[in-house]
């Protein structure tokens, strides 16, 4: 198991190298995402073949990540395309680094791979899990990770339908999912790393890597997620922003709050 774990350790870790040589063609960190993307399904591919192999329950468990990565990839691909420049998050980045940003990224993409090698490790005690066949609870995190796999997909599309339409320039997304959570997307991605952890708990020693889902957690609400955004958000679209706080739950979606006269 070890050896497998670092093998998956080192693999991501040249992923992430070669894909920092890859931006630096457009200097577009964007591409990062990606790598987050792919890197997960990469390293449980390794895991599978030096475990019990493509058993029911590590086919089950890598499909799932095939379609979870499948989509960012997809996605980023498309953004990128469409938008022409980089990730805003990264931008802001860019600008604050000034002469130090294309070292400073090539550390920002290690440290995703050094997260990636956190946030996997319920895939290594599934890969390594000599019993066969399923069970009801292997079944049951399967579909929560399925919810949370739709609902990413569908807050994420409705979030580019919003901002694809020339009237909703400048406005705040409310429509759909939006008008419950500031951060659905966010949201549905814990939804999805739980749902992992829980299919771990099933396999040996896997209620030890909780470790997973609070790391995700932590990121969401800690470093790059809800606070960049947010920020960006206030940013651009000020006042209007402000007042959608005050309405719109920031993460779990709820019903809108009623704001004082």
């Amino acid at each position: 198991m070890l050896t497998a774990y670092l093998t998956g350790c080192v693999t991501v870790a040249v992923m992430m190298a070669l894909i920092w040589v890859i931006h630096l063609r457009k200097d577009d960190a964007t591409i990062v995402d990606m790598g987050w993307g792919f890197g997960f399904v990469m390293m449980s591919a390794i895991f599978i073949v030096c475990g019990a192999g493509w058993t029911q329950r590590n086919i089950l468990l890598w499909v799932l990540l095939l379609l979870w990565g499948a989509r960012i990839i997809v996605f980023i691909a498309k953004r990128m395309r469409q938008e022409g420049h980089e990730d805003k998050r990264y931008a802001m980045f860019r600008l604050k680094w000034a002469e130090r940003a294309r070292l400073n990224f090539l550390k920002l993409f290690e440290c995703q791979a050094l997260l990636q090698m956190i946030v996997v490790l319920p895939v290594l005690c599934v890969a390594f899990n000599p019993r066969t066949g399923l069970n009801w609870w292997e079944v049951t995190a399967a579909v929560i990770f399925v919810i949370g796999l739709v609902g990413e997909s569908v807050a994420d599309e409705q979030l580019r339908t919003f901002q694809n339409d020339a009237g909703n320039r400048g406005k705040v997304c409310r429509t759909g999912l939006w008008a419950y959570s500031r951060h659905p997307n966010y949201f549905f991605e814990i939804v999805i790393w739980t749902a992992v952890y829980l299919y771990a708990l099933a396999s040996p020693g896997g209620w030890l890597t909780v470790v997973s889902p609070l790391t995700i957690v932590f990121i969401i609400l800690k470093i790059t997620g809800i606070p960049l955004a947010e920020q960006q958000s206030l940013k651009s679209r000020g006042e209007e922003y402000r007042r959608y706080q005050e309405t719109t739950s920031v993460l779990i979606p709820l019903p809108q709050k009623r704001t004082r006269p």
